[in-house]
């Protein structure tokens, strides 16, 4: 919830104020802002790593293999994929989910 009132309201995104001989506030909001601006200096090569492992090794053969299988395979896929997804109406997703990730060409002029 508080991640959801940060994103959506400027005013839950600020630190507080600090109450008059509170030991919180600045020192903290100071903390953090140094622990951030360092995280963003030095582990940009981490996180650049951690990005290419997944696009190139599991989101760009991924998108390879369903792109050069014919449509009734990668809709057999999606339906799959949308199957054990737990929840409310858990068989109404499978119609939408086929729906709406439509194969790839599909409506496409050649």
């Amino acid at each position: 919830m508080a991640l959801y009132l940060a994103y959506t309201f400027y005013w839950a995104a600020l630190f507080p104020e600090p109450a008059s001989g509170s030991p919180l506030g600045t020192p903290v909001e100071s903390a953090v802002d140094i622990a951030v601006d360092w995280s963003r200096l030095h582990l940009f090569v981490v996180t650049d790593a951690i990005r290419d492992v997944v696009s190139y090794g599991l989101l760009n053969p991924f998108e390879a293999l369903l792109a050069g299988s014919p449509w009734y395979l990668v809709c057999a896929v999606i339906l799959g994929l949308a199957a054990p997804l737990p929840g409310y109406g858990r068989w109404s997703r499978r119609p939408s989910a086929s729906v709406c990730w439509s194969p790839p060409g599909c409506g496409r002029p050649r």
